[in-house]
């Protein structure tokens, strides 16, 4: 039996696969990252056990932590950043398993090693069954 964490993560990178073009999307945070990109982490309540219409399931929290690389200047790195959390958006939302938080955080600049880049994280909830 696939744990519904493993099921779900799959399932939810699968989707952005298809969903995002020229995006690299990562099931974990990688050691070298490929701008843009999104991974795929963690989120909060991570697993939660919910009744379903075919039995007992779980709910599955991940932040999809959307990354764009800094420009000259910020607004054209805020731009995209944006672009990519529509893309996002607009991705999960066409998938019924999927729930997403109305509440998106205030991007950052972060540091990655020697790498600066704006990110933004999207909360989500996959709703999964184990596979058997």
């Amino acid at each position: 039996m696939t744990a519904p964490a493993t099921v779900a993560r799959e399932a939810l990178t699968t989707l952005l696969d298809t969903a995002l073009t020229g995006v690299q999307v990562y099931e974990k945070l990688p050691s070298q990252l490929t701008l843009p990109c999104v991974t795929i982490e963690p989120g909060s309540p991570w697993i939660t056990g919910v009744l379903t219409t075919g039995g007992v399931g779980y709910r599955v929290g991940f932040d999809i932590v959307a990354s764009a690389a800094p420009t000259a200047g910020t607004a054209p790195a805020w731009a995209d950043l944006e672009d990519l959390v529509d893309q996002v958006l607009a991705a999960v939302d066409s998938e019924p398993s999927i729930l997403t938080n109305a509440e998106i955080d205030t991007p950052a600049q972060v540091s990655l090693g020697a790498v600066d880049v704006f990110q933004a994280r999207v909360p989500v909830h996959v709703i999964a069954s184990p596979a058997p």
